[in-house]
């Protein structure tokens, strides 16, 4: 691994996502550059997500457990999560989702040779049960401003 540092923690909303959750959280922790922390927000799950969480992470000195009191949707969630961080960098994992190891690291490369950059926004692509690509979603690169990035998207 290169010398690349990210002062980056990632904010990990979760609902009713305990089957998923562990998978998710273990992607950002095995990082080729590491997070600084992982904040792990839970929507007010009903399913075994808060028992799970301490079973699996309640001594864990890099991933923090937030439980809303009550559902008030990802968005929020996620603003908590920022909150809570604190950190130079933010990146958003949804509970369901896996990262590649080098996820981090390709972000960190990107702010070290652009350091105009404040916003990346990632690739993603869907695999099946069996590990498989079965959608695989790239779009061009784009340099502009960010809003016409996130219009784009949405639109898209």
């Amino acid at each position: 691994m290169n010398a690349l540092r990210l002062n980056v923690a990632v904010i990990i909303p979760t609902y009713n996502r305990a089957c998923f959750l562990r998978e998710a959280i273990e992607s950002a922790l095995s990082q080729s550059v590491p997070p600084i922390g992982v904040y792990v927000v839970d929507d007010a799950s009903t399913d075994d997500t808060p028992q799970l969480m301490e079973k699996w992470y309640g001594a864990h000195p890099s991933v923090h457990y937030i439980r809303l009191p009550e559902n008030s949707g990802p968005a929020y969630a996620r603003m908590v999560g920022v909150k809570a961080a604190q950190t130079e960098w933010i990146a958003f994992l949804d509970s369901d989702d896996v990262w590649l190891p080098d996820h981090l690291e390709k972000a960190a490369q990107i702010i070290a040779e652009n350091p105009h950059v404040r916003f990346i926004y990632a690739q993603r692509g869907h695999i099946n049960k069996n590990f498989e690509f079965i959608i695989e979603h790239i779009n061009d690169k784009w340099q502009c401003h960010s809003l016409k990035v996130i219009l784009n998207v949405s639109l898209a």
